[in-house]
């Protein structure tokens, strides 16, 4: 009997990542052919501190309507959690026999940024390969060049690694 392959998360941070059409973390995980499942963990270190409430109320507005979309266009749920990211998205990966994260490119803010880090680390440690695609409009970021890493993704097309836009439709499990 043949296995089925491990789930692959797409990890939305509600950085700039709101969407279903024209993601590329979702584009890249579909074009792997895993089933996908799609996270967004509401970390109250990260979307809520500090947040003006107008912030709040248009995050939890951006998170509906993604839901809506992927219920109408996919039949897929997201997969919502309220916590740490740095201890849900592990556990959700291991529930799920996950091997591979997309995870958007490091935010500019530096609190979101912090969280983003610190949750790719904590999904290392747990043995979970963490994919970062490329931000279209920002090919690389003042802190990824100052440390030496060379950017986030580069070349503007949205891939992992430079990697090249590919047509066809997005599965998501």
């Amino acid at each position: 009997p043949a296995t089925a392959a491990a789930p692959a998360i797409v990890w939305y941070t509600g950085a700039a990542d709101l969407r279903v059409d024209d993601h590329p973390g979702l584009r890249l995980a579909a074009e792997a052919g895993a089933p996908i499942v799609c996270a967004f963990v509401l970390d109250e270190s990260a979307h809520l501190a500090l947040a003006p409430a107008t912030s709040v109320l248009a995050l939890h507005s951006a998170v509906s309507s993604l839901e809506a979309q992927m219920s109408e266009q996919y039949g897929a749920k997201l997969c919502f959690k309220i916590g740490d990211a740095r201890s849900l998205l592990p556990s959700l990966s291991a529930e799920l026999g996950a091997s591979t994260c997309y995870a958007p490119p490091e935010d500019p803010c530096a609190t979101m940024r912090r969280m983003q880090m610190d949750t790719a680390a904590a999904l290392t440690a747990a043995g979970v390969e963490v994919r970062h695609w490329g931000h279209p409009l920002r090919p690389s970021a003042p802190w990824e060049e100052a440390a030496g890493g060379g950017g986030g993704g580069g070349g503007g097309d949205g891939g992992l690694h430079g990697g090249g836009r590919h047509g066809g439709g997005v599965r998501v499990a």
